[in-house]
């Protein structure tokens, strides 16, 4: 027997298997309640089979169209945070609230003494 346990090559062994045992029913008497075991089981495999399909294409739309709700809910969620920050403005604290980030004011720039320039250190404090 080969080790190719692909579903096509299985059943088409077993149902081949079913017909042979069928053809020597008369000549072997014995075959006939295993051979009706086997064909029932392989109608139970097939519908098997076809309700795995069924899931997999359910499972494939399913995530289809989670991904274009997420899509959409992204898409909407930027618009609003947009809409946000055209509201309050661009340093209001209750950006954060919103999951935005209020832009800061500047620091002011270091003041380079002369000592610090001829040190040739230009405004950097951890130079000491």
């Amino acid at each position: 027997m080969s080790t190719d346990n692909s579903y096509p090559r299985v059943t088409r062994e077993w149902h081949g298997m079913a017909i042979v045992m069928k053809l020597n029913e008369e000549a072997m008497p014995v075959l006939k309640a295993p051979r009706q075991a086997l064909e029932t089981c392989l109608e139970k495999v097939k519908a098997a089979k076809m309700q795995r399909d069924r899931l997999e294409s359910e499972r494939r739309m399913a995530t289809r169209e989670l991904s274009e709700q997420m899509a959409a809910a992204r898409e909407l969620v930027r618009r609003l945070r947009h809409l946000v920050k055209a509201e309050l403005g661009l340093r209001d604290p209750r950006l954060k609230s919103f999951g935005i980030k209020p832009i800061q004011k500047r620091r002011p720039a270091a003041k380079v003494t002369l000592i610090d320039q001829a040190a040739g250190r230009e405004g950097n404090p951890d130079q000491g």
